[in-house]
């Protein structure tokens, strides 16, 4: 990781070490066993007493309750869209007519097979880890076969299992199959935590909906309806983005 040299807290400005290495292209078995190494190492400092002051992170969730309002605050998001344009008012269909069934749908099987009060318990203490947040290879750089990792800003305190579910989720370094169930299984077995294979395979039609949220969040900040040459450009930026979540829905969750 990026070594910490120097800060400036009236500044908000920091210097931290150069990292070598060039973006992961194919990823291999090697470069999940390394991942997951990371993640163990630094899980093995979760009971020094400064790890104990680290907040949560950024959209943590402790419980299934957690995880399904995170996502379905997200879809609400884009179900309330104001339709400014007609790019707006795809989106809004994409998300009435696609992402809230099948949101509907997954909630609908998580009640099924738990009761109300697991789908309230939070998470023990115990059983929460120190998660890099935005974890993937998307923020990882590679020299001589080593893996370096970076970008931790939304680091703190979470559930395994959505950390685990947003490393197989990340969409611009997909894993395929079997190098999925290869990172769940090692992750399973490096965390000293309850976290349990079914329990990420239940949560992940809802980590995939969030991502597909995710890729379309430059959405909420176009408040224009009659583009300049300038935002017209962003247009075609944001169309290629529904696409995307597009495809990426498709190829996850059409079936779910």
């Amino acid at each position: 990781v990026p070594q910490p040299i120097a800060d400036d807290r009236n500044l908000n400005l920091a210097l931290y070490s150069f990292l070598p290495g060039t973006p992961v292209s194919k990823i291999t078995r090697d470069h999940i066993h390394q991942s997951v190494e990371f993640v163990g190492r630094v899980n093995r400092l979760r009971d020094d007493p400064a790890s104990l002051a680290i907040p949560a992170a950024a959209d943590a969730c402790f419980s299934v309750r957690d995880h399904l309002d995170s996502v379905r605050t997200r879809v609400e998001r884009l179900l309330t869209l104001e339709a400014l344009t007609p790019l707006h008012e795809e989106v809004g269909a994409f998300a009435r007519t696609q992402l809230g069934p099948v949101l509907d749908r997954v909630e609908a099987e998580i009640l099924t097979s738990l009761n109300h009060y697991d789908m309230e318990k939070p998470l023990a203490s115990s059983n929460r880890v120190l998660s890099p947040s935005d974890f993937g290879f998307h923020n990882a750089l590679e020299s001589k076969g080593v893996i370096h990792f970076l970008d931790f800003e939304y680091a703190g305190w979470d559930d395994p299992s959505k950390l685990t579910c947003d490393f197989v989720c990340q969409p611009d370094h997909p894993l395929d199959l079997e190098l999925a169930r290869l990172f769940v299984k090692d992750m399973c077995t490096a965390l000293d935590s309850t976290m349990s294979e079914e329990r990420v395979e239940s949560l992940l039609p809802l980590h995939r909906l969030k991502w597909c949220c995710i890729i379309m969040n430059g959405f909420r900040g176009m408040e224009w309806s009659q583009p300049s040459t300038t935002e017209a450009v962003e247009v075609d930026v944001l169309r290629s983005q529904l696409l995307k979540a597009s495809a990426y829905f498709d190829e996850h969750l059409a079936q779910t």
